[in-house]
């Protein structure tokens, strides 16, 4: 089966849905034999570096087309200009790869899914990871836009990676929950790796609003001010691992509260590296504002790492007493104040809420059974 697969937004930010749309892929190929073209957007990072062409993965079954002019992530033309670029790649592509579906990830590439089935007359499958604004109700021009894009278009298939899209008036009612997943054999082949001999809180994603870095942020200038057992007791550390086009925004933050030595930014890790992160962190944390469902949330509980999150979106179907902890607001104040007491927990209490979400993970998160269940939609849509 061919695929021509679309996500609006691929290298140099790699969030949830990139992890989704790569290791999907992967398995798609490997266990159905799938070709997958992905199209997506040429980017520019702020060293000015683009990134652009054509990659090739899985003996040349996967390829990764960045087409467009190349502009950075918040460039309302780069938005507009890949509409039609990614649009247009697809119908020319089509006659002579001749897909067999289009398989569209929100937000822009459901809009740009439609165009391009119009013209191809393919199907097109839209999966929902989540949206920033309509999942908030912040009625700026992006919210009516995305809702324009989620709930108003119909397409022939949806696929929601989370539950809380169900609450949404939507014209597609068939809509399939398939969650996302996580391949736990990488993780556990890695078992070498000591807790760190500080108290080390690890935060693993884009670094954007949507992520609540502000929160985080304000919450350990708050534990900082206080001078209490937070700092005299033990070393702790706050370990930011990822890339957004806000780093440049959060790293004068840091700086400007005095928490250099206390916020460190580790760029963009993965593979083999990321997983040994994980595991000599004593919790992860993650205050999301808002979410469709957090790979890093399983890459944490594959690690057998404890959580602390907020209530937003789908958290709490993932984390619960059994694997972690939950604040309900988006509060500086509770978020350190949660913190400073989990800091003081037994690490033999961390180790058995940490395998109780391991636990829970094996049973229902695993990316050949999310590609199984996807390639069975493929073929009803073929």
């Amino acid at each position: 089966m061919k695929i021509a697969l679309i996500i609006d937004i691929w290298a140099p930010v790699i969030g949830g849905s990139q992890t989704h749309v790569r290791e999907l892929s992967r398995k798609l190929i490997d266990n159905y034999g799938c070709e997958i073209d992905i199209f997506t957007r040429s980017l520019i990072d702020d060293s000015g570096k683009r990134y652009g062409g054509i990659e090739e993965d899985c003996a040349g079954k996967l390829r990764i087309i960045r087409v467009g002019p190349g502009t950075k992530l918040s460039s309302f033309f780069g938005r507009v200009t890949t509409i039609f670029s990614i649009a247009i790649n697809i119908i020319r592509t089509d006659k002579k790869k001749n897909y067999d579906l289009i398989h569209a990830h929100s937000i822009l590439g459901g809009l740009i899914g439609k165009i391009a089935s119009l013209f191809t007359k393919k199907p097109v499958l839209l999966t929902v990871h989540g949206s920033m604004n309509t999942d908030r109700g912040i009625k700026n021009f992006d919210y009516f836009i995305e809702k324009w894009i989620l709930t108003k278009i119909k397409y022939d298939k949806v696929i929601s990676v989370a539950k809380g899209f169900l609450k949404h008036t939507n014209v597609n009612k068939n809509i399939k929950i398939i969650p996302n997943g996580v391949t736990i054999k990488d993780f556990d082949l890695i078992r070498d790796v000591s807790k760190a001999d500080f108290f080390k809180i690890l935060f693993v994603g884009r670094l954007h609003w949507q992520k609540g870095l502000d929160t985080l942020i304000e919450a350990v200038k708050i534990l900082k001010d206080k001078e209490g057992p937070f700092l005299k007791s033990e070393k702790v550390q706050l370990h930011l691992i990822g890339y957004g086009f806000d780093v440049l925004k959060y790293k004068k933050m840091v700086h400007n509260y005095g928490l250099d030595e206390l916020i460190i930014f580790r760029g963009k890790i993965s593979g083999a590296e990321l997983i040994r992160e994980y595991k000599s962190s004593h919790i992860f944390i993650l205050p999301s504002l808002c979410e469709g469902q957090p790979v890093t949330f399983l890459e944490a509980m594959a690690s057998k790492l404890p959580i602390l999150t907020t209530s937003a979106a789908d958290n709490a179907e993932i984390i619960d007493s059994d694997s972690g902890w939950k604040i309900l607001e988006n509060s500086p104040a509770k978020l350190a104040d949660k913190i400073s007491k989990l800091q003081f927990l037994p690490k033999s209490t961390l180790a058995k809420i940490g395998q109780r979400g391991y636990s829970k993970l094996k049973k229902n998160h695993t990316w050949d059974v999310i590609a199984g269940k996807t390639f069975d939609i493929y073929t009803s849509l073929g």
